[in-house]
């Protein structure tokens, strides 16, 4: 078969982790030397994996938070919507008691 691009070439990849002596001579890393290095990946993912699912539960908990704010800004704006349907029912029928000859100030008390 002709390949006729790079992606169907298949690609054998080695690493070796090599160390330097004084004199500059290349060794292979000692297995166990490799060892603890794979060792010390793992752990650094699992660290990793563990930030991350931290990170989630963080960024849930915000997110829960800006709901409960958004919650109570629309309470808060109904709040408002109310208190000022309110003051105008209130001007309104100040108003009205005005027309009627009676200054809605100087009501006698209820007994």
């Amino acid at each position: 078969m002709i390949a006729t691009d790079a992606s169907m070439i298949p690609i054998a990849a080695f690493i070796m982790l090599l160390w330097h002596d004084e004199q500059g001579v290349a060794y292979p890393l000692p297995e166990e030397a490799l060892e603890q290095l794979q060792f010390l990946i793992r752990q650094l993912q699992q660290q990793l994996e563990a930030e991350r699912q931290q990170l989630e539960a963080e960024r849930q908990q915000l997110e829960a938070e800006r709901q409960r704010t958004e919650l109570l800004q629309q309470q808060t704006q109904a709040e408002r919507q109310r208190a000022e349907l309110a003051e105008q029912q209130k001007a309104r029928l100040a108003e009205y008691v005005r027309s009627l000859g009676i200054d809605p100030d100087n009501l006698p008390e209820k007994s």
